[in-house]
């Protein structure tokens, strides 16, 4: 079978939206976390194993901007400019959007509008969404969890600048696991 051979993209426009995202990682790797505050995205997942290796997801809509192969050397470049300690303990490291992340499993908690025609303007629906750290994605507007306190803190916040029927919690439960 032949080999078909082809380039995508600008490669200098490539690379320079890499060392950006290196850039933007590696800062909200410093910054102080603060889990009174919305869950925006990059949402850094780091899962610590009993033999000190770390699997690191960073969940990000902004990876659908870049090359597949250039998305863990990417999150390893933040981690040497950012977290150099951890960097040696790093066995997996995967770049995931959204909607990977979902089907993967890590983020299994969400929030919908269950608002009816009229009860409450779309735009505000979506605005308040955004100010939670919903994404657009392929899929539609999106407001995702990886935990189910993150999700109860999120819509604390949405009932308290509206009301609670206008919000549900949801959890998306995968094949093969049990609720």
């Amino acid at each position: 079978m032949p080999v078909i051979h082809s380039t995508t993209g600008n490669p200098d426009t490539a690379r320079a939206t890499v060392d950006d995202m290196v850039r933007e990682l590696a800062a909200e790797l410093n910054a102080n976390v603060d889990s009174n505050q919305p869950l925006c995205q990059p949402i850094i997942l780091e899962q610590e194993h009993r033999t000190q290796a770390l699997h690191v997801f960073v969940i990000w809509e902004k990876w659908r901007l870049i090359d597949a192969g250039e998305r863990s050397r990417a999150i390893m470049q933040a981690y040497e400019q950012a977290a150099p300690d951890r960097v040696e303990r790093i066995t997996i490291a995967m770049a995931v959007t959204t909607d990977e992340a979902i089907s993967l499993g890590l983020l299994p908690y969400g929030i919908v509008s269950t608002t009816k025609d009229g009860e409450l303007a779309p735009e505000k629906i979506r605005t308040l969404m955004i100010q939670e750290g919903a994404v657009e994605t392929p899929t539609g507007l999106l407001l995702r969890f990886p935990s189910q306190s993150a999700a109860e803190l999120a819509w604390r916040r949405l009932t308290k600048q509206t009301s609670p029927e206008y919000w549900a919690l949801v959890h998306t439960i995968r094949s093969g696991e049990e609720s």
